[in-house]
């Protein structure tokens, strides 16, 4: 029973994501998914670190584009839905290696259902399967003895997923930083680890240098579609008729000159200060009220969409808070690096790109609300007020 258990939010993800993605067969695929397609369609050898993007992605489409040519935009939604399918499987592993075997089933089971992820996951885009390797990031550093071919390994999924999807290793890296601080392990690892990062990513940076004389092109060309987005119409920039033919219209530019170069300081500290709120609610607010093939009744997401997502903040905010002192530092760390990341365009973004913020945010729930956390603190209150009671004399 236990171990049918278990099976059922992987097994439940895998028929929601298949139910969505053959509902929306008919649909046009995401431009994204189309310029995967695209590049697995015209890939070789030669060619997989040379195509703009980072090529784990369309590696995984050249099989069923190549074997079903036009009719493969619905193996790509499945595609997806495996993606979706490992996010649970890292989810239920985190929360069963913190909380146990319940909330481990619990909290996979609930994230299965979610309608938002169902959605995303039949979209056939990566950014679930990028989730789930920042989760699986966070499990490979919760043991409280960490082998050195376990931290080089993590520095190594670090780069399998810069390969997959930039920003997660640019969010994983930071936190294995800090771990190698935490940790201590011996020098080799020091080296060894960030070496073997750069020697997976390398491929594609080469290429890109080699392509477009910027080893970091791939990430900088959103830079270019950022600018456009904020500063369109404005002198020295592209018009709005421009970007409707081109969305990436002008000369090359960097995340740190439009970071940096085109904001003040003060911009981004409120910048940074509101997407700490921005970003985590209107995730909440997707997850709870987005739309897939089903939905909350009309009525009922009328009446929670106005607090409901609020509340989880804090709830998440005061969990958050509490893990940081725990072996499980790393969650709060990896969610607040995701959002530092995304807060100088945190109103310009579609919120799958901060998708892991959602199974984060879970997590830092389940420690605020579980009762072996606050049961102790109620029951030394109880134990306080009947002592006070029983000393307390008489009135006269």
């Amino acid at each position: 029973m236990r171990g049918g258990l278990a099976v059922l939010p992987a097994t439940t993800a895998l028929v929601l994501g298949s139910v969505g993605a053959v509902l929306a067969r008919n649909t046009q695929l995401d431009p994204d998914v189309l310029e995967y397609q695209a590049l697995a369609r015209e890939m070789s050898l030669q060619t997989v670190f040379g195509g703009v993007r980072e090529p784990i992605w369309p590696v995984l489409f050249v099989l069923p584009v190549r074997l079903l040519g036009d009719q493969s935009p619905l193996a790509l939604r499945f595609v997806g839905v495996l993606g979706f399918v490992l996010l649970i499987i890292a989810v239920q592993l985190l929360t069963t290696r913190l909380y146990g075997a319940a909330w481990g089933i619990v909290s996979a089971l609930l994230l299965a259902a979610t309608p938002w992820l169902v959605f995303q996951a039949s979209r056939g885009l990566r950014e679930e399967t990028s989730a789930a390797l920042i989760l699986l990031l966070c499990l490979g550093l919760l043991p409280e003895k960490i082998s050195r071919r376990s931290f080089v390994g993590l520095f190594a999924l670090a780069g399998v997923s810069g390969l997959l999807r930039w920003d997660a290793m640019v969010v994983m890296l930071p936190v294995l930083g800090l771990a190698l601080l935490i940790r201590r392990p011996p020098a080799k690892v020091w080296i060894v680890g960030p070496a073997v990062t750069v020697l997976i990513v390398a491929p594609l940076l080469v290429a890109n240098y080699v392509d477009h004389g910027d080893p970091f092109y791939h990430s900088n060309i959103h830079a270019r579609f950022f600018t456009n987005i904020e500063f369109h119409d404005q002198p020295g920039f592209p018009t709005s008729a421009e970007l409707a033919t081109n969305a990436f219209a002008g000369p090359q530019t960097t995340w740190t000159h439009y970071v940096f170069g085109l904001h003040s300081p003060q911009e981004l500290v409120s910048r940074a200060a509101r997407a700490f709120v921005i970003i985590p609610v209107d995730v909440t607010t997707n997850a709870m009220l987005g739309r897939s093939f089903y939905h909350l009744p009309f009525r009922l997401a009328v009446f929670l969409q106005p607090f409901t997502p609020r509340i989880i903040w804090v709830f998440a905010v005061a969990g958050a808070l509490a893990l940081l002192r725990t072996r499980a530092w790393m969650i709060p760390v990896v969610l607040g690096t995701i959002i530092l990341l995304y807060s100088p365009i945190a109103s310009l973004i579609d919120d799958r790109l901060v998708l892991p913020v959602y199974p984060l945010m879970a997590i830092c729930v389940i420690e605020a609300v579980r009762p072996s956390k606050w049961m102790p603190a109620v029951r030394a209150a109880r134990i306080r007020y009947r002592q006070a009671i029983a000393v307390e004399p008489p009135l006269a």
